[in-house]
């Protein structure tokens, strides 16, 4: 047993540290914190067999606190903010023998999708719901298509009949259409869906 865990069942309380400043996830009602992560903390105190202690404070203050022992644990939502003006999300090449970018495509809204890669080509999807591929020497953008709702899966490929196809899975939803802050205006637009689509690369 850890000495978090030792310490917790000794004083029979556990103590979330949060910042209840981002619903749905945490928030106040009158004196109490209420969300989903309060709902949550709550399961785990159920669980452990103790009370639970709610430390509301400044999002900047939870990890000292925390590395201080002074909360147990942390539950916070975040807001994302974007680093530079004209973009936020970027797919670089990386050259491995000088450790250099070689080239940088930038994308108005986060990627999380991944790569795929054929001979000379690069595959991926944006949050936009594009799935885009680029001439992988030069980072040319050569084809795109809109598959009408976000991706954040990676592109797959496999060969079938003497022919390459590519997929991917396009399908907004989940959490990240709750955030907060500058990143959730890039998105808010996007339509949920779910859909799988299928190419055949030209020879």
């Amino acid at each position: 047993m850890s000495e978090t865990m030792k310490k917790i069942k000794e004083s029979g309380k556990i103590i979330w540290g949060t910042n209840a400043a981002f619903p749905p996830f945490e928030m106040r009602k009158g004196d109490e914190v209420i969300g989903v992560d309060a709902e949550i903390a709550a399961k785990i105190a159920e669980k452990l067999g103790v009370e639970l202690e709610v430390v509301d404070m400044d999002f900047d203050g939870l990890i000292n606190a925390l590395n201080a022992n002074q909360i147990d644990f942390i539950g916070a939502g975040f807001t994302i903010k974007p680093l530079f003006d004209d973009h936020i999300g970027s797919l670089r090449a990386i050259d491995p023998k000088t450790g250099k970018v070689a080239w940088e495509v930038k994308n108005e809204a986060p990627l999380w999708g991944g790569v795929m890669t054929t001979n000379d080509l690069v595959f991926w999807g944006t949050p936009e719901g594009y799935l885009k591929a680029a001439d992988a020497k030069t980072g040319k953008v050569v084809w795109q298509f809109q598959t009408g709702s976000g991706v954040v899966a990676p592109p797959v490929t496999w060969m079938q009949d003497g022919e390459q196809y590519i997929s991917v899975v396009s399908g907004w939803g989940g959490a990240v259409p709750l955030w907060g802050g500058e990143v959730a205006k890039k998105v808010n637009f996007l339509e949920q869906g779910g859909s799988v689509w299928v190419f055949k690369l030209h020879k």
